[in-house]
């Protein structure tokens, strides 16, 4: 997916996508919600993490804990987000919708932490 989003942007090519994820099954229902999210999330950190060219990596990371959980990670090692900016009442539609889609659709949490860059932290149970 990852790849597909950068050649999809007019960005530098000093930007370096990684992908960790374990193989595992999750429903449909599950994995719509999950692709958008992680979508939004990879495009505002390709729009917003490397100004000026500034050579980064993005980081997803994606495994299932002993208690069936979804654990997924999407980190960049950009600008980070500024002080005091609190993602749940941005301005922006998208961050609005990662907040709604993984709270009323997935059940799940969003953690965020910027120190070196931006982290966002899904987590949600494995429907059965």
């Amino acid at each position: 997916m990852g790849a597909t989003i950068l050649r999809g942007y007019s960005i530098n090519s000093d930007i370096i996508f990684k992908v960790e994820a374990e193989n595992s099954l999750i429903s449909v229902k599950q994995a719509s919600p999950l692709g958008l999210v992680a979508n939004e999330l990879i495009t505002n950190a390709l729009k917003y993490a490397f100004p000026a060219k500034r050579k980064g990596e993005i980081v997803l990371r994606y495994k299932i804990n002993n208690e069936k959980q979804v654990d997924l990670t999407i980190s960049d090692y950009g600008i980070g987000i500024p002080a005091g900016f609190n993602t749940q009442e941005a301005d922006s539609l998208g961050l609005r919708l990662v907040h709604t889609i993984v709270e009323n659709q997935l059940n799940g949490s969003v953690d965020v932490e910027s120190n070196n860059g931006t982290k966002f932290t899904i987590k949600f149970n494995i429907e059965n």
